[in-house]
């Protein structure tokens, strides 16, 4: 949430790829993108045709524009989807989509040292995207938490 508000606040679009679902979240966020991605090859299909699945499908048209078709392949290429809907267990998944002056960016989200966890596999997957005209992007923060009325009770 904090790197989605902070890229908002720069003038960002954002999309999370996973649901989530806020509370006390004062803009709107979009969230879900994997599972509206899924939405449009079930759209294609004819399997779902009723005004909530097509009012996402058309979001997530308006959201990547020319570049819907080199996302999907992008995605598919990482594991995330198939044409069978969301494959769960892929071995790299962004956390987040960005948009700013036609320009579609992939974001990672590191907290702290969790750089050294962008290696491997995630790393040449974050990279790839630069393969599709995609723009790898890392935000990386630093976030101190603290808690008061701790209550530990064994049940």
């Amino acid at each position: 949430m904090v790197a989605q508000e902070a890229l908002l606040k720069q003038g960002f679009e954002v999309w999370l790829l996973t649901p989530y679902f806020p509370s006390s979240f004062k803009k709107p966020l979009q969230t879900g993108l994997t599972r509206i991605l899924s939405c449009l090859y079930e759209h294609e299909l004819g399997r779902f045709n009723d005004q909530e699945t097509k009012k996402q499908v058309n979001r997530l048209k308006s959201f990547l524009g020319d570049k819907l078709e080199a996302f999907r392949e992008y995605m598919e290429k990482l594991g995330v989807v198939s044409k069978r809907g969301i494959v769960p267990g892929c071995s790299y998944c962004p956390d987040l989509i960005a948009k700013k002056d036609d320009r579609i960016y992939v974001v990672e989200i590191k907290v702290g040292q969790g750089i050294s966890y962008l290696k491997g596999e995630k790393l040449r997957g974050l990279m790839s995207a630069k393969d599709y005209g995609f723009i790898p992007m890392l935000v990386t923060i630093d976030i101190d938490i603290e808690a008061s009325n701790l209550v530990i009770k064994e049940l």
